[in-house]
């Protein structure tokens, strides 16, 4: 299947507004793992109105199409259908917080989400906080945090800072307390960032680097008390990269998946990679007649398959629009195609492992204005279902994510003003929408709490 037999025609949104969103909502993307991924959501965006989405600590992230031929030949795609929208949350999140962190006590609510304005000069982060899934009930979790980390228990954040000695390395924090610790690695010249945690939240994974020190570059693993460093891969003059979001491990902490460049530290053309928790049994799983980047794959709930966005072309993601969903075994055997190539950027599989939910540029007027929004397919590629439509405060709706529970799928959606842009929660049997965390003064990144935590 060619772009050709896409009948979706497109315009060009305003690149540099939506670019100046993204500069704002990340920092240092190479080492840090994003709070949700915001900022890669919003280089998307520079390309078609709209962000991406990421996964945190367990949580997973979804996207869904329309108007597009898929692989087996069926066109289900769905009329657009409008949709109720409700919006009870406050005007302001952040400002109705106290300013002290609380205890954990059972007391993250469906959401965590962090600020993401502009840091002053000598901060630390932003400030984390959580709320009930209609955006009531907010508390603040932990001050001055760069990114979310939540351990697998839910007792701790997971991320970095900058060390005296002018490293970035590990730093780990009580939910709901002050101060935290670094961990410091055995290897007095290695930087570690992108971190993971494992499933059973002993140990976690990470890219190490060191300048040009290509004897530093790779995938480095380590326990959560500082303990049993181990380099997993050596990728010579290229670069290995786990997923920033913190999705490394399988969900049943076998294997852990990475990112290779195809040639020196290009992290824009990429193939995916799997490996055991020992470093053995490297596989490359993508198709090398595509390319993907960081951050475009996911692992199955069962820990069986990999689902991964591939882009056509020589050039870089963010001059190749023409992209598909493709599911992998883990095991190992030749990908399945599952969508047609159409422009695809994020997806996430449901908790049952049933559906994706993905982000596609759509144009629902037939006028040439192309815009991304949230639909629903099954995992097999069919019953595509437009699930998010347009109201009069937006144009494009994006970063879809299941709630653990599968009845909900949380997603941003915005106009075309790069700042004004709301969390807002999707019920997938009623249709209804609420808005979470609503435009204002402040952005936000928001990810759902794993059930449990």
């Amino acid at each position: 299947m060619t772009q050709q037999d896409d009948p979706i025609t497109m315009i060009e949104p305003d690149f540099d507004a939506i670019d100046a969103m993204g500069r704002r909502a990340g920092a240092e993307l190479r080492h840090v793992a994003p709070p949700n991924g915001v900022e890669d959501a919003v280089r998307s965006a520079r390309r078609r109105s709209t962000v991406r989405g990421v996964a945190v600590g367990g949580v997973i992230a979804a996207v869904a199409l329309i108007g597009v031929v898929v692989m087996n030949g069926n066109d289900d795609s769905t009329p657009l259908q409008p949709v109720d929208s409700i919006a009870p949350a406050p005007d302001s999140v952040a400002s109705s917080v106290p300013l002290a962190p609380i205890p954990l006590a059972d007391s993250l609510g469906a959401i965590v989400f962090s600020t993401l304005e502009d840091l002053p000069a000598g901060s630390e982060g932003r400030d984390v906080f959580t709320a009930d899934a209609d955006g009531s009930n907010v508390r603040l979790v932990a001050k001055g945090w760069d990114g979310f980390g939540l351990s697998p228990d839910g007792t701790q954040l997971l991320g970095t800072k900058i060390a005296t000695d002018g490293r970035r390395l590990p730093y780990i924090i009580d939910v709901g307390a002050t101060e935290g610790r670094f961990i410091e690695p055995s290897d007095p010249n290695l930087n570690l960032g992108g971190l993971s945690w494992s499933p059973d939240g002993t140990r976690f994974v990470g890219e190490g680097f060191n300048g040009d020190d290509l004897s530093k570059r790779g995938v480095w693993s380590m326990a959560i008390d500082g303990s049993d460093l181990v380099r997993l891969t050596d990728p010579g003059t290229k670069v290995d990269i786990p997923p920033s979001e913190g999705a490394a491990y399988s969900p049943d902490g076998t294997r852990i998946l990475f990112y290779r460049s195809e040639e020196g530290d290009d992290r824009e053309r990429m193939q995916m990679m799997t490996m055991n928790t020992d470093g053995t049994d490297v596989r490359q799983i993508s198709d090398s007649k595509y390319r993907t980047e960081t951050g475009r794959a996911r692992w199955s709930p069962d820990g069986s398959k990999l689902a991964y966005i591939m882009f056509e072309g020589d050039g870089t993601a963010s001059a190749e629009k023409v992209r598909a969903l493709f599911v992998a075994d883990a095991a190992g055997g030749a990908p399945k195609q599952v969508t047609g190539w159409s422009e695809y950027h994020d997806f996430d599989w449901s908790p049952d492992g049933t559906q994706f939910a993905l982000s596609k540029v759509v144009s629902p007027a037939g006028d040439g204005k192309g815009e991304l929004q949230i639909h629903t397919m099954n995992a097999d590629g069919i019953e595509l279902k437009q699930v998010v439509t347009p109201d009069s405060s937006s144009i494009w709706s994006v970063l879809p994510e299941w709630s653990p529970d599968g009845r909900s799928i949380m997603f941003v959606q915005g106009s075309g003003d790069p700042r004004r842009y709301e969390y807002r929660v999707l019920n997938v049997d009623s249709g209804v929408i609420t808005t979470v965390l609503p435009a204002g003064e402040e952005d936000y990144a928001a990810v759902w709490v794993q059930a449990g935590g």
